[in-house]
């Protein structure tokens, strides 16, 4: 972007839409698919230290909790997923919480889960064309082995 006879030029050629001009302009002065843009309080941004301990905490939760959670929060959730820097501005969601939806698709996936396992793991000669043919992907194979078996064996998807 420059300014070129007292006005904004953007060479396409090198703009990826990423939509970081919008987020960073001072004076609020450019929009997207005519959302108007919003200015952000800089004091509400969380401390470098703050970032460090939400960054270092974080883990990967496979064990949720039985409780339904609100409608609401999870449309709020997902307007968040917007802004993220994924360079597709046609994102869109679906929000499943629906107990027999999600049953009917955790079942498609044990379903999947169960065949992906006895065509790539139980035969023998897989294991052996991993190790011949992409050695350095054998730790990788070897490594799902397990977590697909776990899953099949306790009769459901992760």
């Amino acid at each position: 972007m420059k300014i070129e006879n007292r006005s904004l030029c953007i060479n396409l050629k090198y703009c990826s839409t990423c939509c970081q001009c919008i987020a960073i302009c001072p004076e609020q002065a450019l929009s997207w698919d005519s959302i108007a843009p919003i200015s952000f309080d800089k004091t509400n941004y969380p401390s470098p230290i703050q970032l460090d301990e939400l960054f270092r905490e974080r883990r990967t939760i496979r064990d949720f909790k039985k409780d339904k959670i609100d409608r609401a929060i999870l449309e709020q959730i997902v307007s968040y997923a917007s802004y993220a820097p994924t360079h597709n501005f046609s994102f869109r969601a679906i929000i499943i919480d629906d107990p027999e939806v999600i049953g009917k698709i955790e079942s498609a996936i044990y379903r999947f889960t169960k065949r992906l396992y006895r065509f790539l793991y139980k035969p023998k000669v897989i294991h052996w064309m991993v190790r011949v043919f992409a050695p350095k992907s054998e730790f990788e194979y070897l490594k799902a082995k397990p977590k697909l078996k776990k899953s099949i064996e306790r009769g459901r998807a992760f």
